[in-house]
């Protein structure tokens, strides 16, 4: 006995979800099992209703679809993939090629190259499908499509969406289906189950849904990391760290050590501030240094400059030339003696 799965309502994940676990469920018990698809859709997601039609397509059983109420939009393809196709009288069709909402395809910042790419590699998919299973000049000739000039090239066609309705008459002529049923009560009273059905399935998958972000915002918040925490729970990630810091600190203080015999005083409180040294400290001990290192070399290359154990020498030229030095280098450094 064929196997009925519905697809009633809009296509989107959780119809979707349904519909695949529905076949997978009847494929685990025989793998060509014949399956009977039953529709009432305004259509929806184009990737959704694809992943649908895709599961559906590759069946090894007989494929067959009812059309029992509304088939618009990614609804109607199903009828392309399936041997058997019927439709009751009242049964409305819309034919476009796959598209996303007027309002996600005008903004180019949402409708991305690669989204485009995408949705014409499925139309040109879907596009195949429909001229396998329809005469494409029947459909042209339609009253409703000839008056309107309108062609094939032109429904599926990227840079417009043009919908064509068709009656249960109209699909049959062109062959999309091959039986019309007339509704009866009887057949009535089994769409509304079908209805009730569907949006039992819905409402189970919502809830699951809300189940799992109830659940994710339930979860413990990150809790806060102090160093006792993060040397109790991740030891070795704490003595990485832990070295980090002593070998930053070493490198702080030998670059602090460089500059001890040009400024003692300035050095010892450079490294008891914990500090890394600043642009402006690095410039004033860098000019120390120099400072320093010509004054020695002054000296060294005059003897006569140093003043006498009796301190009474007079100053001579070269002891000037050092005196304005060091005046200049206090100056510069904003020094007061």
């Amino acid at each position: 006995m064929p196997i009925e799965v519905l697809i009633y309502g809009g296509i989107d994940e959780c119809t979707s979800a349904e519909f695949i676990e529905e076949i997978n469920e009847a494929l685990a018990e025989d793998v060509s099992s014949d399956i009977v698809v039953r529709l009432n859709t305004p259509g929806g997601s184009p990737e959704y209703a694809w992943g649908m039609i895709a599961k559906f397509s590759e069946l090894q059983g007989k494929k067959s679809v009812k059309n029992d109420g509304k088939s618009y939009s990614m609804g109607l393809y199903f009828n392309c993939y399936a041997e058997n196709c019927s439709a009751l009288d009242v049964t409305q069709f819309i034919l476009h090629r796959a598209a996303y909402p007027s309002w996600v395809e005008c903004d180019e910042n949402c409708f991305t190259d690669a989204m485009k790419t995408n949705l014409a590699n499925i139309n040109k998919s879907l596009r195949k499908a429909f001229e396998s299973k329809v005469d494409v000049a029947k459909f042209e000739n339609l009253k409703s499509v000839k008056d309107k000039g309108i062609t094939l090239d032109q429904v599926f066609s990227m840079d417009s969406r043009i919908d064509i309705p068709l009656t249960a008459k109209e699909a049959k002529q062109i062959g999309l289906i091959n039986e019309i049923i007339t509704i009866t009560p009887s057949i009535k009273a089994e769409i509304e189950s079908f209805e009730k059905r569907a949006f039992s399935v819905t409402a189970k998958y919502n809830g699951k849904i809300e189940a799992k972000e109830v659940e994710k915002f339930n979860q413990p918040k990150n809790k806060i990391m102090t160093i006792e925490t993060l040397k109790a729970e991740h030891p070795s990630v704490y003595a990485q760290v832990l070295a980090l810091g002593i070998a930053q600190e070493q490198d702080r203080v030998n670059a602090c050590l460089v500059f001890i015999d040009a400024d003692v005083k300035g050095v010892k409180e450079a490294i008891a501030s914990g500090k890394s040294l600043s642009a402006t400290q690095m410039a004033e001990f860098t000019m120390k240094a120099v400072s320093a290192a010509t004054l020695a070399k002054i000296e060294a290359e005059n003897p006569e400059v140093k003043n006498t154990a009796a301190g009474a020498a007079e100053k001579t030229a070269k002891e000037k030339e050092v005196g304005a030095f060091e005046s200049a280098l206090d100056k510069n450094l904003g020094l007061k003696k």
